[in-house]
């Protein structure tokens, strides 16, 4: 019987960097959805048509990884794009030979000379990148099209705060019409002509984007769920009081503002007298833009719910009815809405707007508190009322002194 040799560690390590090879190979097939390999050796495509990811949480992965995946093309049609790590993605790949064609939103940028450094930067690279269609009064799309086989369709922008800081939602996209109506519609942008819509599952302004936000909202029986941004625009206020005022339980998560000026505080009371329960969530900021109706239909993408984004910008979202997809969405929204905290009531009887000093205006900025936040939140989780509490602290000691004086015998 002849001897038996075993490996040396090297060949085990040449057998293990062979096998991580092949698996990376196969992994960037199927990135491009070109092959799933099974158990009998047989070929055949397994990636769903849908994918969904949330930020912060899924991290760089599903772009960089579609980025570096990429051979033939790259159409990013993008507000702001300012990551190194994506920046240098797209270098790579054109590095490589993929044609790389970038449109961005001048208006994004501080500055114009901070909006030319970034051209200049992806120009000298040999990157063909502009500035958007001017025809818009943004582009505020956050679009990315692989190969032409795969188109990313997502509320977030490409700078390090969407992937550290900001509720954020995108959808990878498969579907063969879907792909094809945003990379000729980027086609149309870099052109600067008008481009022929005809797929149902896409949302586009300035074009269609207001009857199927609207359609979506209106659909609704028995539950709404809304992360947005802003909640300046009246007819979509309109609606969703609607769905609240039929019984629909709609819920809407939002951030709120950093600016001394809140200037989404009108719409975000408008719709709470309407019936709509809001809560406002500080972190991770909600820069999302999701709704889901019924837990079976839902719409992700750019557009905020303000006349500009609607009838003015371009934007880009998708409607989707992917049972896995709404699953995460709604995951995430429940999180969300359980961490947030009820809105403030915007009342004139508040320390940030009117010097209280007296009992009796403490007790009717609480009546309102109350009457605002009704059975959603105990008006002591509200800011404002908790920093009156301590505020008037000296009068609410002398009142109750003076309740116990007379209660003595």
């Amino acid at each position: 019987m002849g001897k038996k040799f075993t490996d040396s560690p090297l060949e085990r390590f040449e057998q293990i960097m062979r096998q991580l090879i092949i698996c990376f190979t196969i992994s960037i097939l199927l990135a491009l959805n070109t092959v799933s390999c099974t158990g009998d050796g047989s070929v055949h495509s397994s990636i769903p048509q849908l994918q969904t990811f949330v930020e912060p949480g899924a991290g760089y992965h599903p772009v960089l990884d579609a980025l570096n995946a990429s051979r033939k093309s790259v159409l990013m049609e993008m507000y702001l794009l300012t990551d190194k790590k994506i920046i240098g993605a797209l270098k790579s790949a054109k590095a490589r030979g993929t044609n790389v064609r970038i449109l961005l939103e001048k208006s994004a940028y501080d500055t114009p000379a901070a909006f030319k450094a970034v051209m200049d930067d992806l120009n000298s690279s040999g990157i063909s990148c502009r500035r958007s269609n001017p025809a818009f009064q943004l582009t505020h799309e956050k679009s990315i099209v692989i190969d032409r086989q795969i188109a990313f369709i997502m509320t977030l922008n490409q700078d390090k705060t969407a992937y550290s800081r900001n509720r954020e939602f995108g959808i990878i996209d498969r579907n063969p019409n879907d792909v094809a109506e945003i990379a000729a519609v980027f086609d149309d942008d870099w052109n600067r002509t008008a481009p022929v819509l005809s797929d149902p599952n896409l949302v586009w302004s300035p074009v269609n984007s207001r009857n199927r936000i609207n359609k979506l909202i209106d659909s609704a029986r028995k539950s709404l769920y809304v992360e947005n941004e802003e909640m300046v625009d009246k007819n979509v206020e309109d609606h969703l009081i609607s769905a609240a005022q039929r019984g629909v339980d709609v819920r809407v998560v939002m951030s709120p503002s950093s600016f001394k000026t809140d200037t989404n505080a009108p719409g975000r009371d408008r719709i709470k007298k309407g019936g709509v329960k809001v809560r406002l969530l500080k972190s991770p900021y909600i820069h999302a833009k999701i709704m889901i109706a019924d837990g079976s239909r839902a719409f992700v993408g750019s557009e905020n719910f303000s006349p500009t984004s609607i009838n003015r910008n371009r934007e880009l979202g998708i409607l989707i009815s992917d049972s896995t997809s709404i699953q995460i969405l709604s995951t995430t929204f429940n999180k969300d809405w359980s961490s947030g905290k009820a809105a403030c009531p915007s009342c004139r009887a508040c320390p940030a707007s009117t010097p209280i000093r007296t009992m009796s205006a403490f007790q009717t900025c609480t009546a309102q508190v109350r009457k605002s936040l009704g059975s959603d939140m105990n008006s002591a989780n509200c800011p404002r009322f908790r920093a009156l509490w301590m505020t008037l602290r000296p009068q609410r000691m002398g009142h109750i002194s003076a309740r116990i004086d007379q209660l003595k015998p």
